[in-house]
């Protein structure tokens, strides 16, 4: 890339972000002017440009970055943003602009220096952009270490996503564990990942519940032109609302889970890295506190509060309890000296 073409490409990211700031940050409901844009860009970091530019840049962010900046917005009627809570800017750069991550990455390290409220919340998607760019620039980032895991059937996350952009029917070979293989037809719905795992979640021919896909057991799949009648209606994100993790057991419903810590140092690591987003807690005395998360009880969840041992107690629901309980039995089974 030319040092121009690359000075170009970094000054429209530049401008694309701040746009994206400007619109998403304002309360005018009847939109900004092409003016007031122009102005908001001038004062915020002295950029200035023409209204075609503007135009242009608007476009871009509304056509190839998918900013929810309706058709119908316009220097006539104002530019305003549908919504401001759902859409990610640093995502969908991530996204669609890999050729020029470089640049979006030295782009965002500014302005997350000039103006980091603007990026709470992301701090995981800035780490993982100024990885992307390491791996890229071959100049390892000796500032930030990732865990380093090698996540079989990583290879089917781009072409699978691409098929769920498109809303393409699949056929598919899948093994599942101690299982033969099997020939599958999906409407692939989502990517999930979970532990170090990636799941295709899809609606699968002869199944009414969602299936859960794990990429490593993937042996192969290709568009298809077969079809099949599923919930078009269904809201896959609320779906996995009330979980932990990607098994939403069917015929379950939410229940009040409370937890029960016996370590304060424990304690202070769950509340600042909580189970589920619904988790709340209160202080019952200098080493105790309780948790309470309302969840749909799984796999899971059960998994997450084995790994705090004797220092975190299920106290509600019964049934959780004795399942915790007959699982430590078990392994204090396993270690009783001979």
């Amino acid at each position: 890339m030319s040092e121009n073409k690359k000075s170009t490409s970094y000054e429209k990211l530049k401008r694309v972000i701040c746009l994206h700031r400007i619109l998403r940050n304002t309360n005018e409901r009847s939109g900004l002017s092409g003016e007031q844009l122009l102005e908001y860009l001038y004062s915020i970091d002295e950029i200035s440009i023409d209204e075609k530019t503007l135009r242009d840049d608007l476009k871009f962010l509304r056509n190839q970055l998918d900013a929810p900046l309706p058709p119908k917005a316009n220097k006539h009627k104002g530019y305003y943003y549908e919504t401001q809570d759902t859409y990610s800017l640093l995502e969908k750069l991530d996204g669609k602009v890999t050729s020029g991550i470089i640049e979006i990455v030295a782009v965002v390290r500014r302005f997350f220096n000039n103006h980091p409220e603007d990026f709470i919340g992301l701090e995981d998607v800035l780490l993982k952009l100024e990885q992307r760019s390491s791996l890229i620039s071959n100049e390892p980032n000796e500032y930030i270490d990732f865990e380093e895991v090698d996540l079989q059937g990583r290879e089917h996350l781009l072409p699978l996503l691409q098929h769920i952009r498109s809303g393409d029917y699949l056929t598919m070979e899948y093994k599942p564990y101690h299982e033969s293989l099997k020939n599958l037809v999906v409407y692939p719905l989502m990517l999930k990942e979970y532990n170090n795992r990636w799941y295709l979640i899809a609606w699968e021919e002869g199944v009414d519940y969602l299936s859960k896909i794990a990429l490593d057991r993937i042996k192969s799949f290709k568009k298809t032109s077969h079809q099949f009648k599923y919930s078009s209606n269904f809201n896959i994100k609320q779906h996995f609302e009330p979980v932990v993790g990607v098994t939403v057991l069917e015929g379950k419903t939410i229940e009040n889970v409370v937890l029960r810590s016996h370590s304060k140092v424990r304690a202070q690591y769950l509340i600042t890295k909580p189970l589920h987003k619904s988790q709340r807690h209160i202080e019952i005395s200098d080493d105790q506190y309780e948790f309470s998360l309302q969840v749909i009880v799984n796999p899971e969840l059960t998994t997450k509060i084995l790994e705090y041992g004797a220092d975190l107690e299920v106290i509600e629901p019964l049934h959780l309890r004795k399942s915790i309980r007959s699982i430590a039995s078990k392994m204090l089974s396993r270690y009783k000296e001979s």
